[in-house]
């Protein structure tokens, strides 16, 4: 899942998943800048939803942050800077 923040924009970036070639296993999910054609590699197993705010994508410490998580101040996040 991509959250792209503020909402009311135009997208600059999809999420796509890459699966492996034997059987129905994801191998990674591909982050693309639709307008440069750039993308970046997401691995496997990281917990979504990936977010992108102002050219940096925010990663969350857990998973099922949207359904399980009730004090917000609580989550801690990976960033990083998106060329």
């Amino acid at each position: 899942m991509l959250l792209e923040l503020p909402e009311g924009k135009e997208k600059k970036y999809r999420l796509e998943t890459i699966k492996t070639w034997v059987g129905p296993w994801v191998a990674y999910e591909k982050l693309i800048n639709i307008k440069e054609n750039i993308y970046y590699k997401i691995d496997q197993g990281v917990p979504s939803p990936c977010i992108v705010f102002e050219n940096k994508l925010y990663v969350p410490d857990r998973y099922n942050i949207l359904t399980t998580v009730d004090d917000l101040e609580s989550l801690e996040f990976t960033r990083y800077e998106l060329k």
